[in-house]
């Protein structure tokens, strides 16, 4: 497998000094991350992460025919961004649109090819990816058991565990929707349940967005018309005794006609977040997101997130994502670097309320790039996906530090910006807060495992040679049992 350490581009610029509590909100610059050599077409237009793992889609590459699309692995190494390698899978054809949706739960990844026309035109596939010796592989394509015509299935993809969950908003001839289940049985994905909601309705595109934690399933429906006309909704279903069941629909009491709520949808622990693309907040499309909590049994609406310097057809919401009690909000459509630059905002919550703790652009040069697309949370770092950035190419950029690692209650960026932390290296990670060694990491991935052994044992008793000289991790000139301890001692760590 090819790796390549992400370059960043320090140019990192503080507008906005942070006073070093949650409610203050400090304005950054995201890091431009490594991207593949090859062009790849909207790379970032989706993006999905977890534990040290981000995956992120090009559903318009080109790389196996017209709009085929393109997925690619990174890992979070010392708060940086590696770029892995490109998910390939026997099948994937011109306008596929494979990457239009990306999950992965830090172990698996779903890729989703809506415009697949496996069983019949624009009916969709999705690929499941597992790793097996340091290399990504498909486990497989599955289909709806009934996939018809522009059903769009694979149009949004969550896993967790065993569990898959496709959304396919445009199945049937009314657009009504619906959401697939499947369970891993060992040898391959197996259709459990289709879940259609009980009050669908002609259009309201339930399964645009899906998200999963768990015993606990989000599903958007952005056209939904009881709030008004495509004010849209979402749906909270729980596993009990292994069949989902509705738990509650969650309409905003703010909610108005266009809002599109349910566009994105993100979900951790009693936390649902619907994005509302269309929500006339700040102006019209400006966008939003709004947030609900489960209380005592009830789902309880808090608020619609904005954040700042909105103005009209920001698109805020368009992404969502949400981890550890931050939220990240992308507005693809915001000016505030030139046309449709875009940006995202990060809230955090304090004493039942949200507060925007930080306002991220793009690094200079970036108009029309769309940074904001697609949003992720992974392991500390906020991922920000701008498709439209180096001429269409797209890009990912990131912010190190998305986290209170000394629990002073402030984003940890914002407090090395405003000097408040120290940073020595410029990494916008403070220093008190360093990763942990992980000294049998001797592939550099960030994490000792089988990648680590396989290279020790390949040059047993040898004394290695470049590149592959990290094979003697103790550094006595030959590979033996010392580095093998090494390795067995630190399984498992992460950096």
């Amino acid at each position: 497998m090819s790796v390549t350490r992400a370059t960043l581009f320090l140019s990192l610029v503080l507008t906005l000094a942070c006073a070093g509590a949650w409610g203050d909100t400090c304005a950054l610059r995201a890091l431009e991350a490594a991207s593949p050599e090859a062009a790849t077409g909207t790379l970032g237009s989706s993006v999905a992460g977890a534990g040290g793992l981000v995956v992120t889609g090009a559903p318009y590459s080109n790389a196996s025919g017209f709009e085929s699309g393109a997925a690619f692995v990174f890992r979070v190494v010392d708060h940086e961004l590696v770029l892995g390698e490109a998910l390939t899978a026997p099948g994937v054809g011109s306008g596929d649109r494979f990457g239009f949706a990306v999950a992965t739960d830090g172990f698996l990844i779903a890729v989703g090819s809506p415009d697949d026309s496996g069983l019949a035109s624009g009916s969709g596939s999705v690929r499941v990816f597992r790793e097996a010796g340091g290399n990504w592989s498909s486990v497989g394509v599955v289909l709806a058991p009934d996939g018809g015509t522009e059903d769009r299935f694979g149009a949004s993809v969550a896993i967790d565990g065993n569990t898959l969950v496709i959304g396919a908003p445009s199945r049937g001839e009314d657009d009504a929707g619906a959401v697939y289940v499947f369970a891993w049985d060992g040898a391959s994905w197996t259709h459990t349940q289709t879940i259609v909601a009980g009050d669908s309705d002609s259009g309201d595109r339930f399964g645009t967005s899906v998200s999963i934690d768990g015993n606990r399933l989000l599903i958007g429906a952005f056209a939904d018309d009881e709030g008004g006309e495509d004010a849209g909704a979402g749906y909270i279903y729980d596993r009990v005794a292994g069949v989902w069941v509705l738990g509650a629909k969650l309409i905003s009491a703010s909610g108005a006609a266009a809002d599109l709520i349910g566009w994105s949808s993100a979900l951790s622990g009693d936390i649902a977040v619907l994005g509302a693309p269309g929500r006339d907040a700040g102006g019209s499309q400006a966008g939003g997101a709004v947030v609900f909590d489960y209380q005592g049994g009830v789902w309880v609406e808090q608020g619609t997130l904005v954040g700042s310097g909105t103005s009209a057809f920001d698109r805020r919401g368009s992404s969502v994502a949400v981890e550890d009690g931050l939220v990240i909000l992308g507005a693809p459509r915001d000016d505030a670097d030139g046309a449709n630059s875009g940006s995202a905002s990060v809230f955090a919550r304090s004493s039942g309320v949200w507060h925007e703790v930080a306002f991220v652009r793009p690094s200079p040069g970036n108009a029309g790039a769309e940074l904001g697309a697609g949003v992720a949370l992974a392991d500390g770092l906020g991922v920000f996906g701008a498709p439209k950035a180096a001429g269409g190419d797209g890009r990912l950029f990131v912010l190190p530090a998305i986290d209170d690692c000394d629990a002073s209650g402030a984003l940890d960026a914002c407090e090395v910006a405003s000097g408040a932390l120290a940073d020595e290296n410029g990494d916008l990670v403070p220093d008190a807060c360093a990763p942990p060694p992980c000294p049998g990491d001797a592939t550099g991935n960030g994490v000792v495992d089988v990648r680590d052994l396989n290279l020790v044992l390949a040059f047993w008793g040898q004394q290695p040679y470049e590149p592959f000289q990290s094979a003697d991790i103790t550094g006595d000139g030959f590979v033996d049992v010392d580095d093998l301890n090494v390795v067995l001692t630190s399984w498992g760590c992460r950096r």
